[in-house]
């Protein structure tokens, strides 16, 4: 085990330098500025069996090297030095965000700086628990002999103590001391050994929920998680990473440096997934929009990215496959959702649903948040000129789409007192609302008008009882899923800044498409970004899709009865918000 340890290291050291990771002067590591993400096989950094996420493939772990590994090794190279006093780092985030292989990264740069670091690395406590109920101390040990396989410990060897941990020295002192307090005169010893040195012990815990969930936090040796810190002093960082959920926050934790993940694969990032799994993106338009469909679903999660990849494996049809994701992932977090609610007294249940609306509509977060459903939901930094505001996010839009479908109402509905308390005079709170209605009611019955000399004359009386299909599409483009122009069609943009229009309905009787922006603001406000979208080439493209002529693809203003009144062009056509208040209650108390 140490001579293929030391054999890693140097094949470890290679490959860094070989794509220009770091360099080498005079026996130092120097790690060279974050460039480009790109894909690296990493050699085994231990014998012990890895965590489920961990795909080994021929020995090698097949990884993306992405911003977020930079930025820990950053916050830990900080840590290791006199910046974190607490000793203890904590990295946080969704299940599934790619924590795990960004610190499996960690590790191994770390294990490079062998005249400085040495590293501990447990890379799942659920396998600790279950080897240690098995072979007591097996899994530390291992790991011990990879953190000192470069050190010549004197006059006992790293097998020297191993060796004493599992047999004691005589049968005398083995029946005198059991096997945790030959361990804890193996760490001491070790300790010493460091500090005399002057190194510095990293000791990593991933998915250290397990421990939690196994109620073995204060049993030895799973309490060295808490007691490191102070064991080591300054000779020592403590780093733990867990998936953020519903479970009681260690307290241990409160004063630690932490570290947060929330973002899945950037743009560069998705590109370098997309050739792991040989998804030739660059040379096939209509593959690339169905693969930017699902990203935006799944908001470039590694995880629910694979979690697709995997599902029917069998079919060429990425519609298919795409079809059959959303339906089983959406419907168990739906479930999961579900019993989380179940769990939570009344007061909780407000919390959670007070988290829900400002989750759909964005609002300014509620003032208890102790119900929120942390599996699925976070707090959200939203800079406004500034101003720093907290919103509650879902993890991805399959996440806030099943919590959604969770309730026996839509939220917008079941919720509506909460609604209209967070309401304000933003476009942005009155487009989510009406798409969200519209998209779970399907239907729309209204009447567009046109300014006319005393008062608006009608001219379309539409009645829109249930739609056909609705497409969600992502991109500032138009949709590449295919439709019924022989049928009622409600097409929802995905994107926050979709040019000029906010949703769209395909009118099958009348061939016509129209074209909907929402505003409470005043209709100049908007003009341009309209006068570009109607004299552009992306009205043309509607046109086109939908196989009817340019002239009829209509714009229509949807704002408030005030606004609408001082638009005198005899070509505008309105649609005012006490025309649909009974649709949309809320906008009654615009």
């Amino acid at each position: 085990m140490i001579q293929k340890t030391k054999n890693d290291n140097a094949e470890l050291k290679e490959l860094l330098m070989n794509k220009e990771l770091i360099e080498v002067k005079e026996e130092d590591i120097i790690v060279k500025k974050y460039q480009n993400p790109e894909i690296i096989n990493l050699p085994l950094l231990s014998e012990n069996k890895f965590q489920n996420r961990i795909h080994i493939r021929g020995g090698k772990l097949p990884f993306i090297y992405r911003r977020s590994c930079h930025e820990i090794l950053s916050k830990v190279r900080d840590s290791i030095g006199e910046k974190n006093e607490s000793r203890g780092l904590y990295i946080f985030g969704p299940s599934g965000l790619g924590k795990s292989y960004s610190i499996y990264y960690l590790v191994a740069q770390l294990r490079l700086y062998n005249n400085l670091i040495r590293i501990t690395y447990i890379n799942s406590c659920e396998e600790w628990w279950r080897s240690h109920s098995v072979h007591p101390y097996e899994l530390l040990l291992n790991e011990l002999i990879y953190t000192f396989s470069n050190d010549e410990l004197s006059p006992l060897t790293v097998a020297d103590w191993i060796e004493f941990v599992n047999d004691g020295l005589t049968e005398s002192l083995r029946n005198k001391l059991d096997n945790e307090e030959r361990f804890k005169t193996f760490i001491i010893g070790l300790r010493k050994y460091v500090r005399e040195k002057q190194y510095r012990w990293v000791w990593v815990f991933d998915q250290h929920n397990a421990l939690h969930k196994h109620k073995v936090l204060e049993e030895y040796p799973f309490s060295l998680v808490k007691a490191l810190p102070t064991f080591l002093n300054k000779i020592g960082l403590i780093i733990v990473s867990a998936s953020a959920n519903n479970e009681e926050y260690p307290k241990e934790f409160e004063s630690w440096e932490k570290f947060s993940m929330y973002s899945g694969y950037t743009d560069d990032e998705f590109l370098e997934w997309c050739k792991m799994r040989n998804y030739e993106i660059d040379s096939d338009p209509q593959l690339k929009s169905q693969l930017e469909s699902i990203r935006f679903w799944t908001n470039a999660y590694p995880l629910e990215l694979d979690l697709w990849h995997m599902t029917n494996e069998s079919t060429d049809d990425l519609i298919e496959k795409i079809s059959s994701y959303l339906d089983w992932r959406g419907t168990d977090i739906k479930s999961n959702h579900k019993k989380f609610r179940k769990t939570l007294d009344d007061d909780e249940k407000e919390s959670l649903n007070r988290c829900v609306v400002s989750m759909i509509l964005g609002s300014t977060k509620p003032g208890a948040i102790d119900g929120m459903n942390r599996q699925f939901m976070y707090e959200k930094s939203v800079d406004e000129g500034g101003y720093i505001r907290k919103t509650i996010a879902a993890i991805h839009p399959l996440a806030q789409q099943a919590i959604i479908d969770s309730h026996s109402e839509h939220p917008l509905n079941e919720l509506r007192d909460m609604v209209s308390a967070v309401f304000n005079k933003d476009d942005r709170f009155a487009e989510l609302y009406i798409k969200m209605l519209l998209e779970y009611t399907k239907t729309l019955e209204c009447k567009i008008t046109k300014p006319g000399k005393r008062k608006p004359t009608v001219a379309y009386d539409l009645k829109f009882k249930e739609f056909s299909q609705i497409i969600k599409f992502v991109g500032n483009g138009i949709p590449t899923e295919s439709f019924n122009v022989k049928k009622k069609v409600l097409f929802l943009p995905q994107s926050d800044n979709y040019p000029g229009v906010d949703f769209f309905i395909w009118d099958n009787s009348r061939k016509i498409l129209f074209s909907f922006q929402v505003t409470i603001g005043t209709l100049a406000s908007h003009k341009t970004s309209k006068d570009n979208f109607m004299n552009g080439e992306l009205r043309n493209k509607w046109a086109a899709l939908c196989s009817t002529e340019e002239s009829n693809v209509k714009f229509i203003w949807l704002a408030p009865d005030d606004i609408l009144k001082k638009d005198k062009d005899k070509d505008s056509l309105h649609l005012s918000f006490s025309s649909i208040k009974n649709q949309f209650p809320v906008l009654g108390d615009l």
